[in-house]
C-alpha cells in the first residue's frame, strides 16, 4: 500500500519514502483514490487542476515524472496509459506472505484493527480510515459490512452497490444519506426516509444518524417546530460529550439556532462547541462548525471572515477525505442562505456543488442507487 503525507507532500511504499512535488503528490493520491479505473485527461485536470486551466500535455508531463520516480515500485504499481483517452493507476496487492496469512486468522489483532479504524472514523481522519481498509497495514480482514460501509464514507460509492448479499438493512442509511444530499427534491427525499423507517428497513444502530438526517430534512422543508422537537428528544440520549453523537447533535442546534435567528441559543451552541472542541480532534465536527461559524459571521456583517470560515470547513474536509460530509456542508450552506442572503457564498457553493459532484460522479451514483431504494419497496 501507499501512505501518503500531506505535511511535506511524500509517499512511503513497502517502507521506502519517496519526495514529490505538490502537484505530483495530489496527482498520485487522485490515481490512487481511482485505482484500477481509465480516467481521462480531463477528468484528471478537473480533480486535481480544478481552478486552473492547463492543457492535457501538463497532464503527460506530470504523469512521466511520476513514472520515473515510482519506477523502483513497478512491481506493485504501475500507471498505465488508456490510448486516446487518460491513465489508469494499477495496484498489485495480490502477494501475502506466510506470516501475513497467521496474522489475518488472529482474533486478537482483528480486533484491534478493528478497533483502530473505528477511532480513527470517530476522530474523522479519512487518510487513516483508507489506509487501514487497505488490508496492508496490519494485514487482517474484517467483516465486509463494515468495510463496505466505511469504504462508502470515505467516498467509494460504488462498494455498496457491488456487494449484492448485504441486506438492504446494512445499506439503507447509506443510500438514503448520499440520495439526501444529491437529489434537489427535499418532499421526495423525506417522503422515502419515512417508507424506510416505516417498514423498518433501517438498522437500529444508524438510527441516530437518521434523526439528524431527519430532522434536517424538516428544516428543508421550512418545519422548524418539527426539527425543534425531534432534537429535544434525541438530547435525553446524548447526555455527555462522550457520546459519539454529541458533537453533531450540539452542531445541530446551532444550524436550528442559526435558521431560526436565536441569537441568544446560537451564542451558547458556538460556546459550547468552541469548549467541546478544544478538547476533541474530531476533524469533521471542526469542519462543519467552521462552515456554520461563516454563517454567524454574516450575521454580524463580517463578510471577509465568513468566506474564511467556509472555506476553512471544506479544506478541513477535503484534507481529511470525508465526500458525504463536503456534500453535507454544501447543503447546509444552501439551506442557510435561504436565511442570510450573500452573494459571494451562494457563488462559492455553486462553484463547490458542480466540483465535487463531478469528482464523486454523484449522477452516476444517484440513478443506480435510487434504483436499488426503490427495488425494496
Amino acid at each position: 500500500m501507499i501512505l501518503f503525507q500531506v505535511d511535506n507532500y511524500s509517499i512511503t511504499i513497502h517502507g521506502q519514502t519517496i519526495d514529490l512535488l505538490r502537484k505530483e503528490y495530489l496527482l498520485l493520491k487522485y490515481l490512487y483514490m481511482n485505482a484500477n479505473k481509465a480516467l481521462s485527461r480531463n477528468h484528471i485536470l478537473e480533480g486535481v487542476w480544478p481552478l486552473q486551466s492547463p492543457s492535457d500535455r501538463t497532464v503527460d508531463d506530470h504523469i512521466y515524472r511520476l513514472r520515473k520516480k515510482l519506477k523502483p515500485y513497478r512491481s506493485f504499481l504501475t500507471i498505465e496509459t488508456m490510448k486516446g483517452y487518460g491513465y489508469c493507476l494499477r495496484i498489485n496487492n495480490t502477494y501475502v506472505t506466510n506470516e501475513e496469512t497467521h496474522l489475518r486468522n488472529d482474533v486478537e489483532i482483528q480486533s484491534l484493527y478493528e478497533q483502530l479504524i473505528s477511532k480513527y472514523h470517530l476522530y474523522g481522519n479519512g487518510q487513516a480510515v483508507r489506509n487501514l481498509l487497505d488490508e496492508k497495514v496490519f494485514t487482517v480482514q474484517m467483516e465486509e459490512s463494515i468495510r463496505a460501509r466505511l469504504s462508502f464514507f470515505n467516498g467509494d460509492f460504488s462498494s455498496l452497490l457491488k456487494n449484492k448479499d448485504l441486506p438492504i438493512k446494512e445499506k439503507s442509511f447509506c443510500y438514503l444519506s448520499f440520495y439526501a444530499l444529491v437529489n434537489t427534491d427535499p418532499y421526495y427525499n423525506y417522503g422515502l426516509l419515512k417508507r424506510y423507517i416505516e417498514k423498518g428497513f433501517i438498522d437500529e444502530k444508524d438510527l441516530p444518524e437518521v434523526y439528524l438526517l431527519s430532522s434536517f430534512m424538516y428544516l428543508q422543508l421550512s418545519h422548524s417546530e418539527q426539527a425543534c422537537l425531534l432534537l429535544k428528544e434525541k438530547d435525553a440520549f446524548i447526555l455527555n460529550e462522550e457520546n459519539g453523537f454529541y458533537g453533531f447533535q450540539q452542531l445541530w442546534w446551532l444550524m436550528y439556532a442559526l435558521y431560526i435567528k436565536d441569537d441568544l441559543l446560537t451564542e451558547e451552541k458556538i460556546a459550547e462547541l468552541h469548549q467541546f472542541l478544544d478538547t476533541k480532534s474530531y476533524q469533521r465536527e471542526r469542519g462543519l462548525f467552521s462552515l456554520l461559524k461563516g454563517f454567524y459571521y454574516i450575521q454580524l456583517n463580517k463578510e471577509k471572515q465568513a468566506l474564511d470560515s467556509v472555506q476553512q470547513c471544506f479544506t478541513i474536509l477535503e484534507r481529511e477525505g470525508f465526500p458525504l460530509h463536503i456534500l453535507l456542508s454544501i447543503n447546509i450552506g444552501e439551506l442557510l442562505l435561504s436565511v442570510y442572503s450573500n452573494f459571494r457564498l451562494k457563488e462559492l457553493l455553486k462553484y463547490l456543488r458542480e466540483t465535487y459532484e463531478t469528482n464523486y460522479h454523484t449522477d452516476h451514483y444517484k440513478e443506480k442507487i435510487k434504483q436499488e431504494l426503490l427495488s425494496c419497496l
